[in-house]
């Protein structure tokens, strides 16, 4: 019995070639990479959000404590070198009431929520979005008036690669960073470290 070849013909026009299907399997994976990287993208700019966030409280508790106080908070140093920021410490700013002299309640409310550190872990210490330790160190070297805040940022990496500029002969502040151990680095850098001299 022959088969019809109108039959064979409509019989091989539902099949897909390699071509077709290795084409398909691309554009899946294209698009795949696309909403892997947009989700990467958003996570990242909410965590930087989440940084600068956290930053502003601190430093608009910071200068509130100053203006009832008269003096920033002073967090003790081993050493003479820079702690990180600690629950603990924060919970210790408390409002005064100078009728009573008893306080009225702390400047950081819900502080503890920032204690997520980047491995995920619950710890003491103030992290910044990315779950990089925050530290302080007052009065500050980069800001000697006032104090400084700083983290590592993203990369948990303080600094990062020189530019193509000169390197500046003069301090330039924002420019300017520190590892955890208080030193100023005055180099002409691109970085990703989140810190209260300036804003990434």
């Amino acid at each position: 019995m022959q088969t019809n070849p109108a039959t064979r013909i409509s019989r091989n026009s539902r099949r897909f070639t390699l071509i077709e299907m290795m084409t398909v399997v691309g554009i899946i994976l294209l698009l795949s990479m696309i909403a892997i990287l947009t989700v990467k993208y958003a996570a990242f700019r909410n965590s930087q959000a989440l940084s600068k966030a956290v930053f502003s409280q601190l430093d608009q508790a910071f200068n509130q404590y100053r203006a009832d106080w008269r003096y920033f908070p002073q967090q003790p140093q081993v050493a003479n070198v820079p702690q990180p920021l600690t629950i603990t410490f924060l919970q210790g700013l408390v409002k005064p009431n100078f009728s009573t002299g008893d306080p009225t309640g702390m400047y950081l409310q819900g502080c503890d929520r920032w204690t997520t550190g980047s491995n995920g872990t619950i710890t003491n210490c103030v992290v910044d979005g990315f779950g990089s330790i925050i530290y302080y160190q007052c009065p500050g070297k980069v800001t000697p008036e006032s104090f400084d805040m700083w983290s590592a940022g993203a990369d948990y990496f303080f600094g990062a690669e020189p530019i193509d500029s000169p390197v500046p002969t003069t301090p330039d502040p924002k420019r300017a960073y520190m590892d955890k151990g208080g030193t100023v680095i005055n180099k002409n850098i691109v970085s990703d470290d989140n810190t209260n001299w300036k804003r990434n």
